[in-house]
């Protein structure tokens, strides 16, 4: 979510955005730093919420098989902890898909870009029904590599809306997103119960399908914004003076111009992922904000790895329908989106991060003991989603805050990469401790993780504090009172 006008005060203060073409510019320039009319006409419009429909039916791909993993080890012979580590798979895969797919929005059309992802999104999603045993964990790592659409979606709503709507728009598109990762738990246990595991992923395949149709009718055919780097200025800059000096001299040719434009954007892609790590030496509030949200994102696959787990054990022995159910008290979470992004644009960037995790770290800690108490664990679920949730908002505030409308797509790659690590890490180590300690030992685990984002975060806090202070202490006697 972009931080809106008010964002910056406290520890993790965006720096302004850089600004955009100078006035006078040639329009070829500003079309390629992404200038141009908005095409929303406001932050509810009818394409942002279909944008928000298509990021929530993307990220599902990834949460499906939470609530029906018991039910997929019965159907395909295994225990539910040997396949925990296909969770973990996906969310490797989609880190991987972040880091090397993502970039390729600031250099490609996104809405081409989108159909191959969608396409062969939903070829894989067709195929995991079939599959077993190794091919079975190949297959959601090629899942998570290839569903990283949503991300892609994120950064071009930000670039078609108007700036003063620009928090409204992608914090609408976010909830989206956080409605699809919660409710589609939901739709995969019903499902399940009603059918089998594998209708789910057929299912899916289909959303996929319908998912293309709707983004090739909604984001216009035009390119994005180019990469926010003096070399990438420069070399635009030279190529439209020569393309103006030769245009008339110079014979059109399809196929050199085809393999032109092949070669140029295979050039921009690998300028992109080199440029990934300057933006992060660059940016120590994206390296702190990344470190929050893969804290933050592990307690949350903590969290969902293991709840099937313990819910089909004694005195629940829960279905598939009955666990995804529990998906709809997590949708609590999309309000705790919707706050965090409100406090944010007002500053309270650093507040609304401790008060997050200290909610996630007492959540976890109560439900250790407790978990034979499903009022217990239902509100664990909903403080730790709403908090997870919240933190992660006030996250993508702060570092889109920060960023260019050239540089929005790294900056998610950098970002949601470490998110998603952390989250394979969640995923994980929930795989590990469960056999040796059960939900007690997963509960003790998100508390560690909560506490170490919460002992970041204050120690960032105070030497803010104390930087702000040495600020305004009289440097001279004549400043003395």
């Amino acid at each position: 979510m972009t931080g809106g006008s008010g964002a910056g005060a406290g520890a993790d203060a965006p720096a302004p955005a850089r600004p955009g073409p100078a006035p006078g510019a040639p329009a070829a320039a500003a079309t390629a730093a992404g200038a141009g009319p908005a095409v929303f006409h406001g932050p509810r419009s009818a394409r942002i919420l279909a944008l928000a429909v298509a990021c929530g039916l993307c990220v599902a791909n990834l949460y499906y098989i939470q609530p029906i993993l018991p039910s997929m080890a019965a159907a395909l012979h295994r225990t539910p902890q040997s396949l925990t580590p296909a969770v973990s798979c996906t969310q490797l895969g989609y880190a991987l898909g972040l880091f090397a797919l993502v970039p390729l929005g600031d250099a490609l059309d996104r809405r081409r870009l989108l159909t191959v992802l969608l396409t062969a999104t939903a070829a894989v999603l067709a195929l995991i029904p079939l599959a077993s045993g190794a091919w079975l964990f190949g297959l959601f790592f090629l899942l998570g590599l290839v569903t990283v659409s949503a991300m892609v979606i994120v950064p071009q709503a930000a670039d078609m809306a108007h700036p003063e709507q620009r928090g409204q728009v992608v914090g609408t598109v976010m909830t989206g997103l956080i409605l699809g990762t919660l409710l589609c738990r939901t739709l995969a246990g019903s499902l399940t119960q009603l059918l089998d595991w594998r209708a789910v992923y057929w299912l899916a395949a289909v959303f996929m399908v319908g998912t293309c149709l709707l983004v090739r009718a909604v984001l216009p055919g035009r390119p994005p914004a180019a990469p926010d780097t003096a070399d990438t200025a420069a070399a635009t800059a030279a190529a439209n003076a020569a393309n103006a000096a030769n245009a008339a001299n110079t014979p059109h040719t399809p196929a050199a111009t085809s393999t032109g434009s092949t070669a140029a954007a295979l050039r921009d892609y690998a300028r992109l992922l080199a440029s990934l790590g300057p933006l992060v030496r660059g940016n120590p509030l994206l390296v702190r904000r990344s470190l929050l949200g893969a804290l933050g994102f592990a307690a949350f696959n903590l969290l969902w790895t293991a709840l099937p787990l313990r819910l089909t054990q004694s005195p629940y022995h829960f279905g598939a329908s009955a666990i995804g159910a529990l998906g709809l008290v997590g949708a609590a979470g999309a309000l705790g989106a919707s706050l965090a992004g409100r406090l944010a644009d007002r500053g309270r960037q650093t507040a609304v991060t401790l008060g997050a995790f200290a909610l996630i770290a007492v959540s976890f800690a109560v439900s250790s003991g407790s978990s034979g108490t499903l009022l217990v664990l239902v509100t664990a679920i909903l403080l730790i989603d709403f908090a997870v949730q919240g933190a992660h908002i006030t996250n993508q505030a702060t570092v889109f805050g920060a960023a260019g409308a050239g540089e929005r797509s790294r900056i998610t790659t950098v970002y949601m990469t470490a998110y998603f690590l952390g989250g394979a890490a969640g995923s994980a180590a929930a795989g590990a401790v469960w056999p040796h300690g059960g939900w007690p030992a997963v509960a003790r685990t998100g508390v560690l993780a909560a506490a170490a984002a919460l002992l970041l975060s204050g120690v960032l806090a105070l030497r803010e504090s104390a930087r702000t202070r040495t600020r305004t202490l009289p440097t001279s006697p004549k400043d003395m009172p």
